[in-house]
């Protein structure tokens, strides 16, 4: 029985719909929902007498931490049983230790559908996650039909 969904959200559509997707299997289930936000941080070039890395860096992770606190209060308004997290490093790593972390039964990820040289230059984390899962996958493509 799944009692734990754990989903990847990066606050894009993608990601929106494998929520809404988490939450009605949540509701069917009586599962609780995490949902993790997992980014590196990003590589800035700056002077070393304009600013400190902190002083750059620190900026994006609230925002980033805020964001995740919007999307939980949203989700909590449809399926009270959520929590939220926010990791910094990459976004395979982050989920798949998250899930392990969580003892998740299910972990659900939004997937931008990219094809061609864009999917080769970005890679797919929808890809890599379900590759390296330790449990199984639901992937939603982000304009899926509800």
């Amino acid at each position: 029985m799944m009692k734990h969904i754990l989903v990847a959200v990066d606050f894009a559509q993608s990601s929106e719909r494998a929520v809404d997707v988490a939450i009605d299997l949540a509701r069917a289930l009586a599962a609780r929902i995490t949902l993790v936000h997992s980014s590196a941080v990003p590589v800035v070039a700056y002077e070393s007498s304009a600013a400190s890395l902190t002083d750059l860096v620190t900026p994006w992770s609230e925002a980033r931490v805020a964001q995740m606190k919007e999307r939980v209060a949203d989700v909590r308004r449809r399926w009270p049983h959520v929590d939220g997290l926010v990791r910094e490093e990459p976004p395979i790593e982050g989920v798949l230790a998250t899930a392990r972390e969580v003892a998740a039964d299910l972990i659900v990820v939004g997937t931008h559908a990219r094809h061609g040289v864009e999917r080769l230059l970005l890679g797919s984390i929808a890809e890599g996650i379900l590759r390296d899962a330790p449990v199984p996958v639901l992937v939603v493509r982000a304009h899926a039909a509800p």
